[in-house]
């Protein structure tokens, strides 16, 4: 979800590339223990009954850029935290929690992606395919006055993601970007963007606010007979960032 800067007209560059974003969420952590049927309630606990509908989150990224060529790593921390009263039972990494009691949940997704691409300039349009390295951090820790554990796992995947950039002006642009996950691993993420930029040149770099709008997907499935399922929905979500373009 965090764009590159598209600019020809030096070398080398550096960037750096910070974001806010606001997004209504939704989701589940279907957490068995050992695979076994029964040690884990359907889909839950789901964000919808632990009170969780909208979420702040940050993002950092930063870049180097070669003529068209382009390397960068980003890190988006995404987390869910919650203090509520179950309204019904819940069995959750094997241990049952009767409806009513006090349940405390902290999920986090650490997610590391690392982009490889390459800009094509055409007339009125700039295309940006690349290849992304997606590295998922994942924690689940639940407690209750009956019970308490924890979980984590680190899943890996590949996506395929492009990029079209219009510029109105020499400041101006707008752009789309759509990302997915190759098929046949455990770790699926889809996004797309929708975003507004605006270029300042400032002293010997390139000051670039940018506001956009998308939608998320992570969704992460083992092959268990009970497997771990764990889904993020971010749609949409609303972004404002700025890049600093180094020449």
């Amino acid at each position: 979800m965090l764009l590159h800067p598209i600019c020809a007209k030096a070398q080398w560059q550096g960037y750096l590339i910070a974001n806010i974003d606001w997004a209504k969420i939704s989701g589940y952590s279907q957490i068995p223990k050992g695979g076994t049927v029964g040690s884990s309630s359907f889909e839950r606990p789901s964000f919808q009954e632990l009170s969780i509908t909208q979420a702040f989150f940050y993002e950092l990224g930063l870049g180097i850029k070669y003529h068209d060529y382009y390397m960068q790593l980003d890190y988006i921390p995404l987390q869910v935290h919650s203090n509520t009263v179950l309204t019904e039972t819940l069995i959750t990494h094997a241990r049952t929690i009767p409806a009513g009691s006090p349940f405390s949940a902290n999920i986090l997704y650490q997610w590391f992606i690392y982009h490889l691409g390459k800009d094509f300039h055409f007339a009125k349009w700039t295309l940006s395919p690349e290849i992304q390295a997606n590295y998922l951090r994942y924690g689940y820790h639940f407690s209750s006055p009956l019970a308490a554990s924890k979980r984590a796992f680190n899943p890996f995947a590949i996506s395929a993601s492009v990029k079209i950039l219009h510029p109105f002006t020499q400041k101006l642009s707008t752009d789309l970007q759509g990302a997915i996950t190759f098929p046949g691993t455990n770790l699926q993420i889809g996004s797309a963007t929708f975003g507004v930029n605006y270029q300042v040149p400032y002293h010997r770099m390139q000051v670039v606010p940018r506001l956009a709008m998308g939608l998320l997907q992570i969704d992460y499935q083992d092959k268990q007979p009970l497997p771990n399922h764990i889904r993020y929905n971010a749609a949409p979500f609303v972004q404002l960032g700025v890049t600093l373009i180094f020449n």
